[in-house]
């Protein structure tokens, strides 16, 4: 499945080499943020952005070539394995492994993703896949999956369940096969073991070692979130009650972390010390955003956890909203809060190419129980909608996949603007009609 541009061994060993200290020692795609929010009755809207190290307006030599995707019902995958078998990637090395080999298999439901077909890790050390790697999705059901990246993730044995898939593959395996948290839990519980997928060496293995490994924030229509996790080889499947989620460390350290922000208030604090300043002769200020201090602001993901649990649940203590269209509203604020400028985050050097740096490379917002998914980049804020329940959706029987990079015509508009400069002219000429 996964293929490397063609290099000679020599080139191949100093490249493989050099982006493995790169990864090392740069954190890439260090970044990611997730947020759920349930409005009066239930309803679940969540926020997801992803920041990634990557290039701006520079070629993209290290670029993820990100797609929207649509999987319609009946597509063939195969990261599925029975047991006894070791690799979902390509057929395994080395080895006289007659068991199972990789099941090919269709999927149940027709989703919506966000996926790479190739990555490109150093100049001239690039791997595509024909399958592409799902980082973020919802299925027709309102089913919902995230990626987020969690490097201390140990994953399962093979033979320890009856079947198998990478961390990989697991979340368009979740988003084509499963409709609800409760259903997902109970098969990974019982019969579906995720695993890394480094088990065999060889050049066509080359994302597997060098992609990093995730932990999955995952919510559906009725409401239901958690976070997913295996650690030392173990599964975690936890309630998401504070509707949070970023990177390292893992989830339970992340909560209880939380624990020592209790000084940040919903309201203002009280104004003794002010009272006490004000006898001295100390005028006391008069602007507001007193009740954050003390709140967080950097761009690690321990900072970035505290900071986006605490905007939301502030937010929501004052001002709870109430309506799924409210919520909607008071997430894109969070997520954009969260924001990370290119640039602004420095990068460890040395740096295989210049110009690289973690930044906000698109974010989502999705509706489960009206399977809308909301997408937008960097450089082009306006939300687009996709609504898995169009009808028009019936008539495709082959995936589509549409790159999320802004069209060459919008050079000169990068942000994609609206120009109203004509309406007002019209609704001058109107109004003296």
């Amino acid at each position: 499945m996964v293929k490397l541009a063609q290099v000679d061994g020599d080139t191949f060993a100093r490249l493989a080499v050099s982006a493995l200290v790169f990864l090392g020692a740069s954190g890439l795609a260090e970044g990611c943020t997730y947020t759920a929010q349930k409005d009066a009755v239930g309803n679940v809207v969540v926020a997801r952005s992803m920041e990634f190290e990557q290039g701006l307006f520079s070629s993209p030599d290290l670029d993820l070539l990100t797609n929207l995707s649509y999987y319609p019902r009946g597509t063939a995958f195969s990261p599925v394995l029975e047991k006894g078998s070791l690799d979902t990637i390509s057929e395994p090395k080395g080895t006289n492994n007659t068991s199972n080999d990789t099941s090919t298999v269709s999927n149940q439901y027709a989703f919506v993703a966000i996926d790479q077909t190739k990555a490109c890790f150093a100049p001239g050390l690039c791997a595509s896949s024909s399958q592409a790697i799902t980082s973020e999705g919802m299925n027709e059901y309102g089913f919902g999956i995230s990626a987020l990246v969690l490097k201390m993730s140990q994953y399962e044995a093979a033979e320890s369940k009856n079947t198998s898939v990478t961390f990989l593959d697991f979340p368009a395996w979740a988003l084509g096969n499963v409709r609800s948290v409760a259903e997902l839990r109970g098969l990974l519980q019982n019969s579906v073991a995720v695993t890394a997928c480094e088990t065999w060496s060889g050049i066509d293995d080359l994302l597997c070692k060098f992609a990093p490994n995730t932990h999955f924030a995952v919510e559906d229509a009725s409401g239901e979130t958690a976070v997913i996790e295996y650690l030392n080889g173990e599964l975690r499947f936890t309630n998401n009650s504070v509707g949070t989620l970023t990177n390292d460390p893992n989830f339970e350290y992340m909560t209880q972390n939380l624990a020592q922000y209790k000084a940040v208030l919903p309201f203002e604090p009280p104004s003794t010390t002010a009272d006490i300043m004000a006898k001295d002769g100390v005028e006391p200020a008069s602007n507001t955003g007193w009740n954050q201090w003390g709140m967080p602001g950097d761009a690690t993901p321990v900072s970035r956890f505290v900071r986006v649990y605490l905007l939301r649940a502030i937010a929501a203590a004052n001002a709870k909203p109430k309506t799924t269209e409210q919520v909607m509203v008071q997430q894109q604020a969070i997520i954009s809060a969260m924001t990370l400028p290119f640039g602004a985050v420095a990068e460890p050097k040395p740096q295989l190419q210049e110009g690289m740096f973690d930044y906000t490379v698109w974010a989502v917002l999705k509706v489960p129980h009206r399977s809308n998914f909301y997408f937008r980049d960097y450089k082009q804020m306006q939300w687009q909608r996709f609504n898995l329940l169009d009808p028009v959706l019936r008539e495709l029987r082959e995936p589509i996949h549409k790159s999320m990079q802004p069209p060459s015509n919008t050079r000169n508009d990068p942000l994609g603007t609206n120009d109203i400069t004509n309406s007002f002219f019209k609704l001058n000429r109107d109004s003296r009609t």
